[in-house]
């Protein structure tokens, strides 16, 4: 498609009757091609013609048109496949295995290939040669007359060479037979290590899933895999004396090879390369028959498809264990391995012997304190009683889960689930490049690789690389530059592809002509003259100089040329920092290694002025802060933002500046730091709260002071110490002062904070295989592609969940009356509304499905997503199109479902409640509202944006209900509670992040009657966990519902950034 003269090879082809094939097509056509593909043909003379371009070309009927892809997994539009007939040339397992098979007998028994290819290639010439013998022979028969065959000398010649040859052939068959058998055994005994490698590479395709930059070749497996055979026979020698520890060595070193340039390119701070390792872990285990998939189905969906038992089971220690959790063991022990030891029954009569194990800070590593019958479990069976017990320490427990199956893993697949030093990775992804082997560089959220290239380019070339940045315009400008360093040798750094999409094309012809080009000899490359006249096609004929290396940078964009990325060595650079001595350090040495602030020489500031040296310090700390504080997700931001080092340098230049002039205002700086510089990326006005009071705190550190309520964990130096003079002595002063792991609090976070964030970890984790359910595993597909009983069987506890479902649905709520007196009947008729809409929707899929189940009606693709979501544990799209949020599985769904129905069938039945269940409604703004104007309509001359509430907490209900205001019930508070002694907001109790809120009266009052209470905390309210939503026109989240002021004796300052409330 990017070739220039593509329009006029196409009228060539059409008109003549050619085939043509047009390689690397993406998921959509190009409006050129468009019309042949949907062979919109017109006819003029009687004669068909198509459109092409600005020409329209008459159609040769014997024409034809391929089109090619390499996306592994095309989503092409219904519209496109209904006039293409599709052929998956994708590989299968099988004939992968073949294939290794083939070249480790090529390559370790070289000899036996030879002869075996030999023997084939005799017998195939011998075959070709019978052939035209026996067409002789039957040509003499039909010529000869009056049946004299034996009288024609040329037709005896014929028989005789022909028995010769037959004769030959036997004796060549029987040594080809023997040559045969002697490559089948070879084929059993080298059979585990082709098996594994062919595990691995699907692994490794898989990747693709997480993200499109994930892409590998082939080609490029069976490279590695050559050389890993190379390896092992230098090591071990040829597999003969001893099978099974040639192939485990062959096995260990390409899982090595393989897995450390794979990690080197996928997300840590994501936690793709968990993901990766748990795949391969799945993987080996099911093909060896080690793993049932009952088992990985109930551990990746967290038991949302496992039955409910006959009749409810108490919880044996409410004290201690959570109904939730209690109900994460009643579905593990719905698993037959449970069920054949009656686990539910021990853990019922033992379950103080599951405290120790429950409690411990670190469970995934005392397995040991479990009694017995888990203690003697499977490594993935107590890694499925971990995951029901403590679901936080999900990710770790598969780290030791790999640490406990060395026979299958080896010990070098656990380093790489590390986080990698991003200067070795620059090193080793150079070593793995050529002049014709791109690198590309994945970026992430507040990297920048471009530093640590140049460091390299000192280190290993003698000449500075040449940079350019992609965006409108630089397509033509790159391209001559590529040219010209190709030529010329050195280094080429093109940044941000991912700004120069239509300029994508241009590189991948580019770089799919390396491998092609003449090397250059010469010391100094080549000319490039008439480069710019004669446009891009020339660099095919132009010599590759040996040095040149490119270099691509790019955020992660489907417009990436997948092309690039198979044939190209891959690393990710990833912000550094997950705590808060790390980005320090790598804050400290940005801001010294800056040249404006400092001489890059020495990188030293004693010439600096005592104050600035010490505020930037202040200034990286923050920095640190604002930046590791996004690992907590949702309870560190609302909304993720891209804080970066360049804010950081901006921030320094700030201070300098100011410093510079003598007119250093603390009130300046911290304007332009939390209104402008990391202000300007806030969106969330919560967030934009949070930003301004750090920075308003740090900002204010002294010397020998603790920084936030970190205690005395986080000192800065003073000026006696000289730690400030230069960044070697900064960043000792760091390293030995300053822990090594954070606490939570030094975030403003309450200590649960690290609990959710593992939690969140471990969902992150589950989440790709969950959604790979959804790709493989609708019962449609299985039919089609011959499953297993075991995989088959998936159908009954799916048709078990929507017969559940379908049974438990109630009936749809009745009508409003017509006329809508108060503020609220009308809210009670609009959520009638929609909860009516909602089970109509409910209950249509599930009779869909359940006919569809049946074989009754044809498995849409909306009833496949529906299918797929079910089984899964996740809600389907259409339900949450006309649904209100809900991070639920679908049975706890339905089961809040039913309640908030009953609500507001009770309502609509016995009349307006004496207080509110507020987590019921659609939209509880509304019911904030409906008070309002009710209060408004009592008192008759009030306006109603004069009216707010006051939040009194209620110990009790009153016997009556309020006059003004309603009494609201069923919130939580994460990250605090109210205190029932003295009704103030305070700090959670251990292991209970979530407590309830007691019930609160909202008293509508107007503003001049409202008391001052300074003292008071505007608590956020959100619908769920998940506070990110779409920033409305009044700049809060859509999530977000109200701010509730509660009473506390902290200033707000403690709780802000601290406390999520939710519903």
């Amino acid at each position: 498609l990017a070739q220039p003269d593509l329009i006029d090879k196409l009228h060539f082809a059409v008109t003549i009757g050619e085939a043509v094939l047009i390689e690397d097509m993406g998921e959509t056509t190009d409006p050129v091609i468009a019309p042949l593909v949907s062979m919109r043909y017109f006819k003029k003379g009687g004669i068909e013609h198509v459109q092409i371009g600005l020409k329209a070309v008459e159609v040769h009927k014997h024409f034809r048109l391929f089109l090619q892809t390499k996306l592994p997994n095309p989503r092409l539009a219904p519209e496109l496949q209904a006039c293409v007939t599709l052929l998956a040339f994708m590989i299968t397992p099988a004939s992968l295995e073949a294939q290794l098979l083939h070249i480790l007998i090529a390559k370790d028994r070289p000899d036996l290939s030879a002869q075996h290819e030999k023997w084939m290639s005799t017998l195939s010439a011998h075959e070709l040669q019978l052939k035209v013998k026996e067409d002789n022979i039957l040509d003499s028969l039909a010529t000869s007359e009056g049946g004299a065959i034996l009288e024609d000398t040329a037709a005896v010649k014929s028989l005789t060479e022909s028995k010769a040859l037959w004769r030959e052939i036997g004796n060549a068959k029987g040594a080809a037979h023997q040559a045969e058998a002697q490559i089948r055994q070879l084929r059993d005994a080298y059979r585990p290590a082709a098996a594994f490698a062919r595990t691995l590479y699907f692994c490794v395709v898989e990747l693709y899933q997480l993200d499109s930059m994930y892409a590998h070749s082939l080609a490029w497996f069976k490279e590695h895999f050559c050389g890993s055979i190379a390896c092992t026979q230098e090591v071990h020698g040829t597999a003969v004396a001893d099978m099974t520890s040639w192939n485990r060595a062959l096995r260990m070193h390409l899982q090595l090879q393989v897995c450390q340039r794979v990690s080197r390119g996928i997300s840590q701070t994501k936690g793709h390369r968990h993901v990766f390792a748990l795949q391969l872990c799945h993987s080996v285990l099911s093909a060896d028959g080690s793993l049932d998939p009952h088992e990985w189905r109930h551990f990746v969906t967290r038991g949302a498809l496992a039955a409910s038992p006959s009749s409810p089971v108490a919880n044996p220690a409410p004290d201690w264990l959570s109904d939730r959790v209690w109900g994460n063991v009643v579905r593990l022990a719905q698993l037959p391995f449970a069920q054949a030891c009656d686990f539910l029954s021990h853990f019922g009569a033992n379950a103080s012997a599951y405290r120790p194990f429950y409690e411990h800070m670190e469970p995934h590593t005392a397995f040991h304190l479990l009694p017995k019958p888990p203690a003697e479990w499977s490594p993935f069976r107590k890694l499925l009683l971990l995951h029901a017990l403590r679901f936080d320490k999900c990710v770790p427990g598969v780290g030791v889960l790999i640490a406990q199956m060395p026979e299958f893993f080896g010990p070098s697949l656990l380093p790489l689930l590390e986080a990698s030093d991003m200067g070795q990775t620059f090193q080793d992804a150079f070593d793995d490049s050529s002049a014709s082997t791109p690198i590309v560089c994945i970026l992430s959220p507040g990297s920048d690789p471009v530093d640590g290239i140049l460091e390299l380019a000192k280190a290993v070339s003698d000449e500075e690389p040449t940079s350019i940045s992609l965006g409108q315009g630089q397509g033509a400008i790159c391209l001559q530059l590529l040219a010209q360093v190709s030529v010329k040798g050195g280094w080429a750094i093109v940044m941000n592809c991912h700004l120069g999409e239509s300029f994508m094309p241009q590189l991948e012809k580019f770089v799919s002509e390396l491998k092609h080009r003449p090397r250059s000899t010469s010391a100094n490359g080549g000319s490039v003259e008439d480069i710019t006249r004669s446009g891009s096609g020339v660099t095919a004929a132009l010599p590759l100089h040996p040095s040149f290396r490119l270099w691509m940078t790019s955020m992660p964009s489907p417009k990436f040329p997948i092309s690039v990325l198979h044939v190209s060595t891959k690393f990710i650079s990833e912000a550094s920092g997950s705590t808060i001595q790390s980005s320090m350090a790598s804050a400290l040495t940005a801001v010294y290694s800056t040249p404006e602030l400092s001489d890059p020489a020495d990188v030293d500031m004693t010439a600096k002025p005592k104050m600035l040296r010490k505020q930037l310090f202040v200034l990286c700390f923050l920095h640190a802060l604002l930046c590791v504080r996004r690992k907590f997700g949702a309870l560190g931001y609302n909304m993720p933002y891209d804080f970066s080092v360049s804010d950081l340098q901006a921030s320094a230049l700030t201070l300098q500046d100011m410093h510079s002039s003598n007119e250093l205002r603390m009130e300046g700086v911290t304007y332009m730091l939390a209104e402008v510089i990391y202000g300007g990326h806030v969106s969330d006005n919560k967030d934009r709260r949070f930003v301004l009071t750090e920075v308003n705190e740090v900002l204010a550190a002294r010397e020998g002071v603790a920084f936030n309520v970190g205690g005395d964990k986080y000192m800065m130096p003073s000026d006696a110490s000289g730690m400030l003079d230069s960044l070697e002595m900064t960043l000792k002063f760091v390293r030995e002062n300053w822990p090594q792991e954070d606490d939570a609090a030094i975030f403003g976070l309450h200590a649960h904070a690290d609990l959710v964030v593992q939690q969140r970890a471990a969902t992150q984790l589950l989440e790709p295989f969950s959604s790979q359910l959804r790709r493989t595993s609708s019962i449609v597909q299985l039919q089609q592609q011959g499953a297993s009983p075991a995989e088959a069987s998936i159908a009954d506890p799916l048709r078990d969940m929507v017969d559940e479902i379908c049974g438990r649905l109630p009936a749809e709520l009745d009508d409003c009356p017509p006329l809508h007196t108060t503020p609220m009947s009308n809210l009670l008729c609009q959520e009638t509304r929609r909860f009516n809409k909602l089970l109509g929707t409910v209950r249509t899929s599930m009779e869909h499905l359940g006919l569809a189940l049946q074989g009754f009606v044809v498995m849409s693709a909306e009833l496949t997503e529906v299918s797929s979501a079910l089984m899964s544990g996740r809600l389907p799209d259409v339900w949450t199109k006309c649904s209100y949020p809900s991070l639920k599985t679908p049975i706890a769904f339905i089961d809040d479902l039913l309640r908030r129905v009953d609500f507001f069938r009770g309502w609509i039945e016995r009349g307006q409640p004496e207080a509110f269940w507020l987590p019921a409604f659609f939209f509880p703004v509304g019911l904030f509202a409906a008070t309002i104007q009710a209060f408004v309509q009592r008192c008759g001359n009030v306006a109603i944006d004069d009216v707010v509430f006051v939040f009194h907490v209620l110990n009790e209900r009153p016997p009556q209900p309020p006059q003004d205001g309603i009494i609201v019930y069923g919130m939580y508070l994460e990250g605090a509670r109210i205190d029932g002694a003295t009704g103030l907001l305070a700090d959670p109790l251990p292991k209970q992040p979530l407590a309830p809120l007691p019930e609160l009266w909202l008293e509508p009052i107007t503003k001049g009657d409202k008391p001052s209470r300074a003292s008071d905390y505007a608590c956020p309210l959100y619908k769920t966990a998940h506070r990110r939503g779409v920033l409305s026109t009044t700049g809060h989240s859509t999530n977000f519902v109200y701010n509730l002021e509660l009473p506390s004796d902290q200033p707000a300052r403690y709780w802000i950034g601290r406390v999520l409330r939710r519903l």
